[in-house]
């Protein structure tokens, strides 16, 4: 299962695409658009097909096998005012969405500045994305950010991922793969940061209506 570089590309635009409609939604100057996709593999040999993320799977005679799926969205403003959408799609078509509306206490919204001024931050550039082990048989589970953050001289927009992959090996041991290693020092602090915030957004969301602009890649 190889990702081609025309669809990195068109991603990478929609990211871009994204981050603009939400600079020019009125609620002031925009930092950055953050998004977390992660998705796991659910074999259900009486429950009707339900389509989640896409994904390499492998398939036995009676059962389906699908991908319940998990979108988080958080932009953030210069004020320190920000909106967080989390949407969960068990089945195809039901998502269950919550929203919600906050603000970072001072020493939040500086040490979010500080960590994506730094020049570490400033030089993440990712360009691929990993590939599928040749024995792959199935992806168990996978986990998609992807961020967007405004700078004068035009956004800096990466993509990580990670996914956990069934081989045919006979030690019967699953394969990993990420695209997050040279980047994970200059990440960890940030990834902290956002994890934070997703708590709060979660934990005093309510249940609304998604407007996140969610750029769906296969897991």
């Amino acid at each position: 299962m190889k990702i081609i570089p025309l669809l990195i590309s068109t991603l990478a635009m929609a990211m871009l695409a994204s981050a603009q409609d939400t600079a020019s939604s009125g609620s002031g100057k925009l930092l950055l658009n953050f998004q977390r996709t992660s998705a796991y593999m659910e074999s259900d040999s009486a429950a009707p097909h339900a389509q989640g993320m896409e994904g390499l799977t492998s398939r036995n005679p009676g059962s389906t096998t699908h991908y319940p799926t998990t979108n988080e969205c958080i932009s953030i403003y210069a004020d320190g005012s920000y909106s967080f959408e989390r949407v969960e799609e068990k089945s195809y078509g039901k998502p269950k969405v919550r929203v919600y509306k906050g603000t970072l206490a001072a020493p939040q919204l500086a040490k979010l500045q500080s960590i994506t001024g730094d020049e570490s931050f400033r030089k993440i550039v990712i360009t691929e994305m990993p590939e599928a082990p040749e024995n792959a048989t199935g992806v168990r589970e996978g986990e998609i950010i992807q961020t967007t953050v405004m700078r004068d001289d035009g956004p800096q927009a990466f993509m990580l991922a990670k996914r956990r992959f069934a081989t045919s090996d006979p030690s019967g041991i699953d394969k990993y793969t990420s695209n997050w290693e040279k980047v994970e020092k200059p990440l960890k602090p940030f990834l902290s940061l956002m994890k934070d915030i997703e708590k709060e957004g979660q934990s005093k969301g309510k249940e609304g209506a998604a407007s996140c602009q969610m750029t769906q890649q296969p897991i």
